[in-house]
Protein backbone atom coordinates (compact mmCIF):
# COMPACT_ATOMS: atom_id res chain seq x y z
CA UNK A 1 0.00 0.00 0.00
CA UNK A 2 1.54 3.45 -0.77
CA UNK A 3 1.98 6.32 1.64
CA UNK A 4 0.15 9.73 0.47
CA UNK A 5 3.33 12.09 0.57
CA UNK A 6 3.32 14.50 4.03
CA UNK A 7 2.69 18.41 2.78
CA UNK A 8 6.16 19.38 4.29
CA UNK A 9 7.79 16.53 1.52
CA UNK A 10 5.64 18.41 -1.05
CA UNK A 11 6.99 21.66 -0.48
CA UNK A 12 10.44 20.35 -0.18
CA UNK A 13 10.63 18.60 -3.57
CA UNK A 14 9.22 21.11 -5.38
CA UNK A 15 6.19 19.20 -6.50
CA UNK A 16 2.90 20.72 -7.81
CA UNK A 17 0.97 22.47 -5.07
CA UNK A 18 -2.12 20.89 -3.99
CA UNK A 19 -4.21 24.47 -3.70
CA UNK A 20 -6.96 24.53 -5.86
CA UNK A 21 -6.61 26.95 -9.11
CA UNK A 22 -8.34 30.08 -8.11
CA UNK A 23 -9.67 33.16 -10.20
CA UNK A 24 -7.76 36.07 -8.69
CA UNK A 25 -9.61 39.52 -8.74
CA UNK A 26 -7.73 42.11 -10.76
CA UNK A 27 -7.29 45.85 -9.63
CA UNK A 28 -7.57 48.00 -12.56
CA UNK A 29 -3.45 48.62 -12.19
CA UNK A 30 -2.50 45.01 -12.37
CA UNK A 31 -4.91 44.33 -15.22
CA UNK A 32 -3.46 46.74 -17.09
CA UNK A 33 0.26 45.52 -16.06
CA UNK A 34 -0.92 42.78 -17.45
CA UNK A 35 -2.55 43.77 -20.49
CA UNK A 36 0.90 45.61 -21.59
CA UNK A 37 2.92 42.26 -20.59
CA UNK A 38 0.57 40.25 -22.76
CA UNK A 39 0.19 43.31 -25.76
CA UNK A 40 4.38 42.77 -26.02
CA UNK A 41 3.21 39.09 -27.62
CA UNK A 42 0.63 40.10 -29.83
CA UNK A 43 2.25 43.07 -31.43
CA UNK A 44 5.29 41.59 -32.27
CA UNK A 45 3.44 38.71 -34.06
CA UNK A 46 3.94 35.70 -31.48
CA UNK A 47 2.23 32.36 -32.95
CA UNK A 48 0.42 30.16 -30.39
CA UNK A 49 3.02 27.32 -29.13
CA UNK A 50 2.98 24.76 -26.38
CA UNK A 51 4.80 24.74 -23.15
CA UNK A 52 8.93 23.76 -24.17
CA UNK A 53 8.01 24.30 -28.19
CA UNK A 54 8.41 27.49 -29.15
CA UNK A 55 10.39 27.77 -32.24
CA UNK A 56 13.87 28.81 -32.10
CA UNK A 57 12.96 30.92 -35.08
CA UNK A 58 10.24 32.67 -33.34
CA UNK A 59 12.08 33.54 -30.43
CA UNK A 60 14.22 35.49 -33.16
CA UNK A 61 11.72 37.38 -34.63
CA UNK A 62 10.41 38.03 -30.93
CA UNK A 63 13.30 39.70 -29.82
CA UNK A 64 13.84 42.19 -33.20
CA UNK A 65 10.36 42.84 -33.63
CA UNK A 66 10.12 43.74 -29.88
CA UNK A 67 13.01 46.44 -30.24
CA UNK A 68 11.79 47.84 -33.35
CA UNK A 69 8.41 48.41 -31.74
CA UNK A 70 9.57 49.47 -28.10
CA UNK A 71 13.24 50.21 -28.89
CA UNK A 72 13.36 52.08 -31.21
CA UNK A 73 17.07 53.43 -30.14
CA UNK A 74 18.34 50.11 -30.41
CA UNK A 75 18.12 49.92 -34.23
CA UNK A 76 21.06 50.94 -35.97
CA UNK A 77 19.27 52.58 -39.68
CA UNK A 78 21.96 51.44 -42.34
CA UNK A 79 21.98 53.49 -45.50
CA UNK A 80 20.07 50.93 -47.79
CA UNK A 81 17.38 51.93 -45.68
CA UNK A 82 17.22 48.17 -43.23
CA UNK A 83 18.00 48.09 -39.90
CA UNK A 84 20.60 46.51 -38.04
CA UNK A 85 20.16 44.81 -34.43
CA UNK A 86 23.30 43.22 -32.38
CA UNK A 87 22.05 39.96 -31.23
CA UNK A 88 22.77 41.17 -27.38
CA UNK A 89 19.49 43.06 -27.63
CA UNK A 90 17.86 40.08 -29.03
CA UNK A 91 19.21 37.64 -26.27
CA UNK A 92 17.85 39.93 -23.59
CA UNK A 93 14.83 40.24 -24.91
CA UNK A 94 14.33 36.60 -25.10
CA UNK A 95 15.40 36.35 -21.59
CA UNK A 96 13.20 38.98 -19.89
CA UNK A 97 9.82 37.65 -21.81
CA UNK A 98 10.22 33.90 -22.01
CA UNK A 99 13.05 33.24 -19.07
CA UNK A 100 15.86 30.91 -19.79
CA UNK A 101 15.01 30.07 -23.55
CA UNK A 102 18.01 29.47 -25.37
CA UNK A 103 18.34 30.88 -28.63
CA UNK A 104 20.29 29.68 -31.62
CA UNK A 105 21.06 32.56 -33.57
CA UNK A 106 21.35 32.62 -37.46
CA UNK A 107 19.56 33.51 -40.28
CA UNK A 108 16.00 32.71 -40.59
CA UNK A 109 13.00 34.49 -42.98
CA UNK A 110 13.06 38.10 -43.28
CA UNK A 111 16.16 38.60 -41.05
CA UNK A 112 19.78 37.93 -41.84
CA UNK A 113 22.33 37.28 -39.24
CA UNK A 114 26.40 37.94 -40.10
CA UNK A 115 28.78 38.86 -37.56
CA UNK A 116 26.35 39.06 -35.01
CA UNK A 117 23.98 41.22 -35.86
CA UNK A 118 20.49 41.29 -37.42
CA UNK A 119 19.90 42.97 -40.82
CA UNK A 120 15.98 43.84 -41.38
CA UNK A 121 13.64 45.69 -43.74
CA UNK A 122 12.57 48.78 -42.05
CA UNK A 123 8.94 49.70 -42.31
CA UNK A 124 5.61 51.11 -40.27
CA UNK A 125 3.11 49.37 -39.36
CA UNK A 126 -0.72 50.14 -40.75
CA UNK A 127 -2.68 48.81 -37.89
CA UNK A 128 -2.07 48.68 -34.14
CA UNK A 129 -2.29 45.03 -32.50
CA UNK A 130 -2.78 44.59 -28.65
CA UNK A 131 -4.40 42.28 -25.72
CA UNK A 132 -6.19 42.41 -23.08
CA UNK A 133 -6.47 39.79 -20.12
CA UNK A 134 -10.15 38.94 -19.61
CA UNK A 135 -9.33 36.38 -16.68
CA UNK A 136 -6.74 35.34 -14.59
CA UNK A 137 -6.36 31.66 -12.35
CA UNK A 138 -3.73 31.11 -9.53
CA UNK A 139 -2.49 27.65 -10.04
CA UNK A 140 -0.25 27.86 -7.69
CA UNK A 141 3.53 28.12 -7.34
CA UNK A 142 3.70 31.32 -9.02
CA UNK A 143 2.59 29.77 -12.14
CA UNK A 144 -1.01 31.40 -13.48
CA UNK A 145 -3.25 30.26 -16.56
CA UNK A 146 -5.03 33.48 -18.24
CA UNK A 147 -7.39 34.42 -21.31
CA UNK A 148 -6.63 37.16 -23.29
CA UNK A 149 -8.10 38.61 -25.84
CA UNK A 150 -5.98 39.40 -29.37
CA UNK A 151 -7.31 42.81 -31.29
CA UNK A 152 -6.38 44.92 -34.28
CA UNK A 153 -6.66 48.39 -34.83
CA UNK A 154 -6.33 51.34 -36.21
CA UNK A 155 -2.42 52.49 -35.80
CA UNK A 156 -3.85 55.59 -34.22
CA UNK A 157 -6.04 54.15 -31.64
CA UNK A 158 -5.01 54.99 -28.06
CA UNK A 159 -7.80 53.56 -25.44
CA UNK A 160 -6.09 50.19 -25.52
CA UNK A 161 -7.48 49.46 -21.91
CA UNK A 162 -10.92 50.50 -22.41
CA UNK A 163 -13.69 47.88 -22.02
CA UNK A 164 -15.44 46.76 -25.24
CA UNK A 165 -18.35 48.33 -24.21
CA UNK A 166 -16.34 52.21 -24.30
CA UNK A 167 -15.77 51.54 -27.68
CA UNK A 168 -18.83 51.86 -28.83
CA UNK A 169 -19.36 54.79 -29.00
CA UNK A 170 -16.35 55.47 -31.67
CA UNK A 171 -17.28 55.50 -35.35
CA UNK A 172 -17.35 51.33 -36.89
CA UNK A 173 -14.32 51.56 -38.85
CA UNK A 174 -12.41 52.84 -35.34
CA UNK A 175 -13.26 50.31 -33.02
CA UNK A 176 -10.70 47.31 -32.30
CA UNK A 177 -11.54 43.88 -34.25
CA UNK A 178 -11.04 40.73 -31.97
CA UNK A 179 -8.63 38.51 -33.94
CA UNK A 180 -8.45 35.68 -31.84
CA UNK A 181 -8.69 34.13 -28.16
CA UNK A 182 -5.87 32.98 -26.69
CA UNK A 183 -5.46 30.57 -23.64
CA UNK A 184 -1.47 31.47 -21.71
CA UNK A 185 0.66 29.80 -19.10
CA UNK A 186 2.10 32.78 -17.24
CA UNK A 187 5.50 32.30 -14.38
CA UNK A 188 6.10 35.07 -11.91
CA UNK A 189 9.43 35.27 -11.55
CA UNK A 190 11.52 37.54 -9.04
CA UNK A 191 15.31 38.09 -9.95
CA UNK A 192 17.54 40.86 -8.16
CA UNK A 193 14.58 41.47 -5.96
CA UNK A 194 12.57 42.52 -8.84
CA UNK A 195 9.58 40.28 -9.92
CA UNK A 196 8.37 40.38 -13.34
CA UNK A 197 6.05 37.26 -15.59
CA UNK A 198 7.45 35.37 -18.32
CA UNK A 199 5.04 33.48 -21.16
CA UNK A 200 5.23 29.35 -20.49
CA UNK A 201 2.46 28.82 -23.28
CA UNK A 202 0.48 30.34 -25.78
CA UNK A 203 -2.52 28.26 -27.00
CA UNK A 204 -5.46 29.68 -29.35
CA UNK A 205 -8.48 29.17 -28.52
CA UNK A 206 -10.40 30.64 -31.15
CA UNK A 207 -9.63 33.14 -33.55
CA UNK A 208 -11.57 35.25 -35.89
CA UNK A 209 -9.56 35.82 -39.13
Amino acid sequence: MKRAIPFYLILLLGLPSLVPAKEIILSSTMRKQLNTFFSNFSEAWVPPFQKGKMPNSTLIQFGIMHNVINNRKLIHELRDGNGALTRQYVEQSVKKYFGNAKIVHGTIPGYRYTNGQYTFPLGDGEELRFAQLTKLVDLGNQHFRASVNEYIAPNHFEDVHALENEWKRLPEDERPILRAIMSATINKVTEKGKSRYILIEYVQVKTFE
